[in-house]
């Protein structure tokens, strides 16, 4: 990306020294690597507390380990047993409390959350005037439930959050501190950890005589702080809130929609971008890295109805863009050529065709493009489009800045007006018109964390009644080009890929995806089934790989057609067609004794996708 990290950090006030503090901070990674935003964070953390202890749970990289000793921190590394309870009870332990007599005061937090957007003295600052013994930054409020049904002592009740604890020194002194984590043991079960310790441990010191208290007045702000996990920008306009919890930008997105129409995410990164010094590429690198696309682009809404009639676009100098098409069908080159003009004159457009009669039929409508520079290149039948762009046309990612990737389509497996839909949604939410596609390269110019941009998924027909089903019957191969191409990033279910194959994408956003040096070979003989090969796999892999690159993926269309789109969306099919699709999700899993066969969510059935998991359970048997 073009954007360089900043690391040097800003404390904004002076060093808050009156009170001798040591600090642990528990740090987990699934891939055991420190981000930018965890060494920013122990910066913050140093510039108020005299000792910092990170205390790993699990594994680091040893570029980690060796970023973490450079910032003069002490480095704790155990088992990740307990998950955070389990870490601060060890380190505790570890250091031992003839250590933790000389300071006035200890910080317990973790690495999960973003900040500090304000320096963390300001917060001291104000807190050394309230009188409390213990105090945090944000308490969850009592609510009329359990978070084990069965278990009437697992009532939610009200707390103070764990990610962020301060205790005098006359608690961590006391024997209802050592009582305490003596008696923690180490629950691996998250659910366990708060109901058992997070959301007892204010109760617990309350009742051993404790007075506590929260930097963020909860009854204050009840109206846009009901549950303490949904942070909202009207909390960051009313109070200089230091951290922002990860789950306030990333969080599942059902719990979200149940409380909110889920624009706080979006609303809270403006805020820390239009507001405060933070640096928002510390977010966006481990959001990027640490969750599945189709997570961000919910959360995120990467969804963007841009104009056909009139352009936003900055003017951006010598920037290189170029069209790949590839055509298979002689009666769709004036269609697809209709299309392609929407390019920005000047560009270069290689025309791609495993028939050397399309190509000519190409050439002799070639005056529809004159505006343009065009190659014809011809290619062996295997692979159709996705051959076409990863091995006939490999050197055009290496050449421009921007390419545009489209294909005819006529979808051979389904009727005639289903295919035709289907291309007419796919060329025109990436080639809509010239004023369009300009506004397209301006999303790309303006926001450089976007690599790659496409149509949404296909609503309609016999998509309509269902949900999409994204992966289809191409889990195993997804999984094992992850392995092949060496992604870091996580596996994900749900892409929110170029259904149709067309799309528009970053030089650098495609590179992942050429670690594999592609071939003709690598793709089967004709004619496809409709569903299963590594084409389909490739199709659904196109995010990841922007991902993997440090880019995020969206979804675009035009404003005429987002009118269509959402009426689609908003469709519910009737009640009685439901059960039928369920009966036969029952009658395949009954006769082949076929899980996933048919998927649960998306009730699609594919002939192509029963004779794969029929040959992989057989190949399993063997």
């Amino acid at each position: 990306m073009d954007d360089k990290l900043e690391l040097s950090y800003n404390s904004g006030n002076s060093v808050n020294n009156k009170k001798k503090r040591c600090c642990i901070c528990v740090f987990w990674d699934k891939q055991g690597i420190v981000r930018d935003y965890v060494t920013y964070y122990i910066k913050g953390l140093q510039e108020v507390a005299e000792k910092v202890i990170v205390t790993v749970n699990g594994i680091i990289t040893n570029d980690s380990l060796e970023k973490l000793r450079n910032l003069g921190v002490q480095v704790f590394q155990r088992e990740n047993k307990g998950l955070d309870f389990g870490a601060w009870k060890d380190t505790i332990a570890e250091v031992g409390y003839q250590e933790l007599a000389k300071y006035d005061e200890l910080i317990i937090t973790n690495t999960t959350c973003y900040g500090p957007i304000y320096p963390l003295s300001e917060m001291f600052d104000e807190m050394e005037a309230k009188e409390c013994d213990f105090w945090g930054i944000t308490k969850h409020p009592t609510i009329n439930s359990f978070l084990f049904s069965k278990d009437k002592k697992t009532e939610i009740i009200e707390d103070i959050q764990s990610y962020f604890l301060v205790f005098n020194n006359n608690v961590v002194m006391s024997d209802a501190f050592k009582n305490w984590w003596d008696n923690i043991e180490y629950y691996n079960d998250y659910n366990k950890v708060v109901e058992y310790y997070e959301t007892k441990l204010t109760k617990y010191f309350e009742v051993a005589g404790y007075k506590s208290d929260s930097f963020v007045d909860m009854k204050s702000h009840g109206n846009y702080f009901e549950d303490s996990l949904l942070c909202t920008d009207k909390i960051l306009e009313k109070i200089r809130l230091p951290l922002v919890k990860r789950k306030s930008i990333i969080n599942d997105y059902s719990f979200l929609i149940q409380r909110t129409i889920s624009y706080h995410n979006s609303k809270i990164l403006d805020f820390i971008k239009n507001n405060t010094d933070y640096n928002m590429n510390f977010i966006y690198q481990d959001i990027i890295a640490t969750n599945t696309m189709s997570e961000i682009h919910s959360n995120l809404h990467l969804n963007y109805v841009l104009p056909v009639n009139y352009n936003l676009a900055l003017p951006k100098e010598n920037q290189k863009i170029a069209l790949i098409i590839y055509i298979y069908y002689e009666d769709l080159v004036e269609y697809c050529f209709n299309y392609a003009k929407s390019m920005p004159e000047g560009s270069d457009i290689y025309i791609v065709s495993s028939k050397e009669s399309t190509l000519e039929a190409c050439r002799k409508k070639d005056y529809i493009l004159k505006d343009y520079h065009i190659e014809y290149r011809l290619k062996e039948n295997r692979g159709r489009d996705v051959s076409a762009y990863l091995v006939t046309c490999a050197d055009v990612f290496e050449k421009y800045d921007l390419i545009c990737c489209m294909h005819d389509k006529k979808t051979p497996h389904a009727n005639a007006i289903f295919g035709y839909d289907f291309m007419y949604q796919c060329l025109e939410c990436n080639l809509k018109s010239k004023d369009y596609v300009k506004n397209i390269i301006n999303l790309f110019n303006t926001n450089n964390r976007i690599g790659l941009l496409t149509n949404p998924p296909i609503k309609f027909a016999y998509t309509a009644d269902y949900y999409w089903q994204e992966i289809g019957g191409n889990e195993d191969i997804l999984k094992e080009l992850f392995i092949e191409l060496n992604l870091s990033i996580p596996f994900d279910e749900h892409p929110v890929a170029p259904f149709g194959s067309m799309f528009w994408i970053r030089k650098e956003a495609i590179k992942p995806l050429f670690r594999k040096k592609w071939a003709y070979e690598d793709f089967p003989d004709e004619p496809l089934p409709a569903d299963g090969t590594i084409s389909h796999a490739i199709e659904r892999i196109y995010p990841s790989i922007a991902q993997e690159a440090g880019y995020m993926t969206g979804w675009i269309m035009p404003e005429d057609f987002a009118s269509v789109y959402i009426d689609n969306l908003s469709y519910k099919p009737p009640i009685n067609h439901i059960g039928k699709i369920g009966e036969k999700y029952n009658f395949f899993e009954r006769i082949f004794s076929l899980k996933n066969a048919v998927d649960k969510k998306h009730k699609i059935i594919t002939l192509a996708g029963i004779k794969i998991k029929i040959k992989r359970k057989k190949k399993c048997k063997v």
